[in-house]
C-alpha cells in the first residue's frame, strides 16, 4: 500500500514539473517596463537561458528582488495571462494592469517584448 502511494505521489509531481516545464518553455523572454505617472515605475523580467533563468521583478513599495526570489514572483504573474502570439493587445495590456492592481488612468507609458521559443515577437508600446 505504500509502495502504491509513493508511485502515485511520483507520479503527480512528474506531471506536475513536465507540464511547469512545457508551459515556460514556450515563452523565452518577457520584459515589461510600465512607467507611472507619479514617476513609480514597474520592471519585469523573465529570460529563459540555455541551461538557466534570468529574472528581475520591480514593483513600487517594494524591494527590487533578482535570480530565484524574482524567479518565484515571476512564475505566478505569467500564469495569470494569457500570453500567445495572436492575443488582443489591448485584452493583455489590461490583464497585466489588473493582476499588478494598477489603475490605467494613472500609467503614463507601457511596454512590453514577449519573445517565444519559436522565434516569433510580441510587442505593446502605449
Amino acid at each position: 500500500m505504500k509502495l502504491k502511494l509513493l508511485i502515485m505521489s511520483i507520479l503527480l509531481f512528474t506531471c506536475a514539473t513536465v507540464s511547469d516545464v512545457e508551459a515556460a518553455s514556450k515563452l523565452i523572454d518577457f520584459e515589461l517596463e510600465i512607467e507611472m505617472k507619479n514617476d513609480d515605475e514597474y520592471e519585469l523580467e523573465y529570460e529563459v537561458k540555455k541551461d538557466s533563468i534570468e529574472a528581475k521583478y520591480q514593483i513600487p513599495g517594494k524591494t527590487t528582488v533578482y535570480g530565484q526570489e524574482a524567479i518565484d514572483q515571476m512564475k505566478p504573474f505569467l500564469g495569470q495571462l494569457e500570453l500567445s502570439q495572436s492575443v488582443n493587445q489591448v485584452v493583455l495590456m489590461n490583464q497585466i494592469l489588473k493582476v499588478l492592481k494598477v489603475d490605467p488612468k494613472n500609467v503614463d507609458e507601457f511596454e512590453l517584448k514577449v519573445k517565444f521559443e519559436d522565434g516569433k515577437k510580441l510587442k505593446i508600446d502605449r
